[in-house]
């Protein structure tokens, strides 16, 4: 029963990633645009992914000063559970994941680090790209589509803001996105 519900949530999962990028490309995707704490969106993401990084014996540090800005809470929140999510994914068992975010100026830094196995400048180039994925596998048997980061860079650029990644093969990756506050 537990390895079908499982495969029953992966499957819903896959879906509803595919429903996204169909959304966000069909341009009917609803901004709902409103003041948004982000440290309290970026802690309730974080909290809802305890589980899965308890897992693996991950430690979630949540690094997180108080921001707000006029922003879409929902997509924030999705932005961060899969970059939080995919750290997890690919860190070895017993590691730290960080997720921060931080005020300077105008500009509003989210960050999501982890201690994986670092991106290749190869599939650095094509990271976020549907169905996209790295050489590198989950390090608990966990499935990847390759749709996260796509619907990552789809939503940040529909909030106005940009995103990357830092990485250094063997050293863990940093995945950044820039708004502006204003």
């Amino acid at each position: 029963i537990e390895l079908i519900h499982s495969s029953l949530t992966r499957m819903k999962d896959i879906v509803n990633q595919v429903l996204n990028i169909e959304v966000i490309e069909s341009g009917k995707l609803n901004i709902n645009l409103k003041e948004v704490q982000m440290d309290k969106v970026l802690h309730h993401v974080s909290l809802s992914l305890q589980p899965i990084a308890q897992q693996k014996e991950i430690v979630i540090l949540n690094l997180l000063e108080s921001v707000s800005m006029y922003s879409d809470a929902n997509l924030i929140a999705q932005i961060a559970e899969n970059l939080l999510s995919n750290a997890i994914k690919y860190s070895p068992f017993g590691s730290i994941v960080s997720i921060s975010v931080h005020k300077s100026d105008d500009l509003i830094r989210l960050e999501v680090s982890d201690n994986g196995p670092g991106i290749s400048e190869n599939d650095a180039k094509k990271l976020f790209s549907r169905y996209s994925r790295t050489k590198n596998d989950p390090t608990g048997g966990e499935s990847s589509v390759g749709l996260g980061l796509s619907i990552v860079h789809r939503y940040v650029t529909a909030l106005g803001g940009e995103v990357w990644c830092e990485s250094t093969e063997g050293k863990g990756s940093r995945f950044i996105v820039l708004f502006k506050s204003t």
